[in-house]
Order: structure tokens, then C-alpha cells, then sequence
């Protein structure tokens, strides 16, 4: 190789590597843009790690619901609000106590208590009971029931406790057990009915029947249904005979309120928040026509033709209520059709002269019927404690003294007493009388106070004690 081509090489070589510079570094300018490339990338891999997943938003959120409704009911068990619901639907007597239910009852007085299994407000009772016990089943109407007090200051369980205090002074061997069967509502037929269904079976040594005002019109077909709840009721046909009819109350239990109430039935039960709306509900719709309307719209466009729930298609229903019409026909065929009152006189209807005596004979009349049906049942109810081996006593609470059918009512029991042997207990007679303007200690509004319920206690266990 010569100079001339030694030195030629040696001077392309700059020129060669001059002429491709990627080869062994880039400009700054490419530098800055992949620089830039590599940032946004790393940014948009950042923003698509941080986008939160639909499926673990969902989760997310419905988890926050639900630990915000937990925290709710529990802070509403905590302060008792949402609790006073304690009644549903029911095939055989209307309505009846939610079973196990814990209630916070606020709307007149106050107590907090939970219902027993079997949808007694008392505690729980074995139905067989020992040698040395001696019970004592009480039916009666809210009054009975007595939800205005805690459950130890009803009457019904002081008697107990009276009655258990003076067998341990005495250092007697007997237990007392006084049940309480109460329920809301219920008049002299659904107490036959639950006597027959239900009391009979616990062996109560003495049945009191707990007589209020206004039972009397509660067991015929008129006084079947009202505007809140439907009952059972007694058809009296042209020759006397009574017939057990639950047509009214079948057509009830198809209605689209009470349909609410079957449907919603484990909601009304566990959970307060929705008893607070319903609360909430009722009241607007009773105060507020317009949003009584707007309410109606809105339900309206959840409504669906979804099957009506039929309390009926249990076998075990559709047996009780066989067995309770053939008791029911059985007893009323033993009772005789000798009437306790005296015949109204057929004139005097054509002797009202004036509208409102033509009104008082109407009423007059209505009342000669029910106090008729009302003592039959009460003897049907006498007959059915003595097969089982009980004693009826009827206790009647006290009215006051205007109350004038009533006090024709208290009087046909207690000609219907003499004739059947059983008791009947007026405490009228000795319930305490109040002075003109003078504050009532007994009652709160409708119902008795825990003073009240200490005096019915007294009285009754005077009789006891005889």
C-alpha cells in the first residue's frame, strides 16, 4: 500500500463516522423526545393502575351501604326508634303478635320488652307444667295487653308476683304462673277462638276473661271489619243458630294494604329503619293529602302482578280453622236459645217520634242483638273451660258512669253467671272515683297507667284470695 492511499483512509475516517452519527449517539433533540415519549407513557401506565375497576367500585360502595345501614339499626336498637311495630296479619284471629319481636312502644306510656316465641307479650311457658304449679290464663283486649307499661307493672303479671310472694310467706309448696294471651283488638269471639286454639292446651287452672267496653259489637258481622284490621265473625241465621264465617277477614287478608304487610313481613320484623319509614309514611299521608297522593303515584310504578301471598295454601291453617268451626258448632249447639235479656218491645221502634229517638231505638236495638251473642259466646267459652278443667272467671273493668249499654252488658253477665256457674268480677264497683277536675293517676289517655294497673291487680286478687 503506498502513502498517497494511507493517508487517504486515514483522512475518510472522520468522514465516514461524520456521516452516520445515530450510529453512536443522538442529536439532543431526539434525546428530548424520547424523553418525552418514555414520561407520557409512564404517566398514562400511572393513570390506568389508578383508574379504579368498575367491578371493585361497585363492591366498594355497596359495602359502604352497608356497613352505614348496619351502623343505623344498630344505633336505632340503641335509642329503641323503630320498634313499635308488633302486630301482623293472621289467618285464624285477624291479627297477632309478631313473634320474638323486640318493641319499643312509645304511642301512649312507655315500655320496651321483647314478645315471647310463641307471640305472647310475656315470657316463654312450657305448655305442661309441674305438679306443684297453678296457672291462671288471662284473655283480654289491649287494655290486657297493657303495652302502655314495662310488662312487670301490667296486672297481670303483678297478680303472679303477689300470688308467688304469698305462697313463699306461707311457705307453701304452689307455684303461680298467670299468662298473659292479650292481644290488641280482640273481642269475646276471637277469645273463645283463642281459648279453643291455643289457652286450652297449656292446662290453666282458672280462665279470666278480661271484658272491656265496646267487646260486645266486635263479634258480629257488622263489627268484623273496620278500617284497620278484620276479625272473624259470628253469622246469627233467622232460627237462632250461630255460624262461624272468616269471609270478611279472607277478603281483608287479600287487600293490598295487608298484602304489603305479608310481603313485607320479615322487613316490619329485623329491620327499624324501614318501621321508621312506615312511620314516616303513615303519618304524611294522614297529615298531608298531597303527599299522600304523590306517595300513592310513586308505589304505583313498583306495583307488579306478583301472586298475592295466601295464607291459606298452608295445610296447617286450613286444619285449625276446621278444627275451631266444628268446636265452635259443637258448643253453640249445647247452649240453650233462652235469651238473658228481656224481648224489646215490637212497638217501640213505631213509637219513636223524633229523629234522635228513632236513632237511640236503632242503636238500642243493634245493642239488645250483640249483648245476646256476647253472653252465648261467653257460655260457649264456659263450657269449653269446664271440659278442660278449668274455672272462668269474668273479669269487667270499669267505664264511666254514663256509659249505659255498657253497664246493661256487665248486669246480662251476671245473669248468665247464675245460670251457668261461673264468676263474674265488676270492677266498677270498686275502682277508685274521682272529684270533678280532678287529675286522673289511672288512666293515660285510653289505657290504664302503672296506678291503674295496681288497682285492677288489688281487686282482682281480693277475689282470688276468697
Amino acid at each position: 500500500m503506498t502513502q498517497q492511499t494511507l493517508v487517504e483512509k486515514s483522512e475518510a475516517a472522520p468522514v465516514a463516522a461524520n456521516a452516520s452519527p445515530t450510529a453512536r449517539t443522538s442529536s439532543p433533540e431526539n434525546q428530548v423526545k424520547r424523553n418525552q415519549a418514555a414520561q407520557a407513557s409512564a404517566s398514562q401506565l400511572e393513570q390506568q393502575l389508578k383508574r379504579p375497576k368498575p367491578l371493585k367500585t361497585i363492591t366498594a360502595a355497596a359495602a359502604a351501604i352497608a356497613l352505614g345501614l348496619f351502623c343505623t339499626e344498630r344505633l336505632l336498637v340503641l335509642t329503641g326508634l323503630g320498634q313499635e311495630e308488633y302486630i301482623r296479619p293472621d289467618a285464624l284471629f285477624g291479627i297477632a303478635h309478631i313473634e320474638g319481636k323486640d318493641v319499643t312502644f312509645k304511642s301512649e306510656g312507655f315500655s320496651r320488652g321483647k314478645f315471647s316465641a310463641a307471640g305472647l307479650r310475656d315470657r316463654d311457658y312450657l305448655l305442661s307444667k309441674d305438679a306443684d304449679t297453678r296457672r291462671l290464663a288471662f284473655l283480654g283486649d289491649s287494655k290486657t295487653e297493657g303495652m302502655q307499661v314495662p310488662m312487670p307493672e301490667n296486672f297481670v303479671k303483678l297478680i303472679e308476683a303477689d300470688l308467688n310472694q304469698l305462697a313463699k310467706e306461707k311457705k307453701a309448696p304452689e307455684k303461680w304462673q298467670a299468662i298473659n294471651f292479650a292481644t290488641a283488638g280482640n273481642g269475646t269471639l276471637v277469645e273463645l277462638l283463642h281459648y279453643l286454639s291455643r289457652v286450652k292446651h297449656y292446662s290453666p287452672d282458672l280462665t279470666v276473661l278480661v271484658y272491656n267496653y265496646g267487646d260486645s259489637g266486635e263479634n258480629g258481622q257488622a263489627g268484623a271489619i273496620n278500617s284497620k284490621l278484620a276479625r272473624p265473625a259470628v253469622i246469627v241465621k233467622n232460627d237462632g243458630a250461630l255460624e262461624l264465617s272468616f269471609e270478611e277477614l279472607d277478603k281483608w287478608l287479600l287487600s293490598e294494604n295487608t298484602q304489603f304487610k305479608l310481603k313485607t313481613a320479615e322487613w316490619r320484623k329485623n329491620s327499624r329503619l324501614f318501621q321508621m319509614f312506615l312511620d314516616f309514611d303513615f303519618n304524611m299521608r294522614t297529615e298531608n293529602p298531597i303527599y299522600g297522593k304523590a306517595s300513592e303515584a310513586v308505589a304505583s310504578l313498583f306495583k307488579n302482578n306478583d301472586k298475592p301471598v295466601d295464607l291459606l295454601a298452608d295445610q296447617k291453617v286450613k286444619n285449625e280453622r276446621a278444627y275451631l268451626i266444628n268446636e265452635f258448632n259443637r258448643l253453640s249447639a249445647q247452649i240453650e236459645p233462652t235469651p238473658i235479656l228481656k224481648p224489646r218491645s215490637a212497638d217501640l221502634d213505631q213509637r219513636a217520634l223524633s229523629v234522635e229517638s228513632k236513632t237511640y231505638a236503632a242503636i238500642d236495638q243493634e245493642h239488645h242483638r250483640n249483648t245476646e251473642l256476647t253472653v252465648k259466646l261467653v257460655r260457649m267459652l264456659n263450657k269449653a273451660c269446664a271440659e278442660n278443667g278449668s274455672k272462668l272467671l269474668v273479669v269487667t273493668l270499669p267505664v264511666p258512669d254514663n256509659c249505659t249499654f255498657y253497664q246493661w252488658e256487665v248486669r246480662a253477665l251476671k245473669e248468665a253467671a247464675k245460670r251457668e256457674k261461673f264468676e263474674v268480677l265488676d270492677t266498677n264497683q270498686k275502682f277508685p272515683r274521682l272529684k270533678p277536675m280532678e287529675a286522673n293517676p289511672y288512666y293515660y289517655t285510653a289505657h290504664f297507667s302503672p296506678v291503674g294497673h295496681r288497682v285492677i291487680a288489688d281487686i282482682i286478687m281480693a277475689k282470688l284470695l276468697h
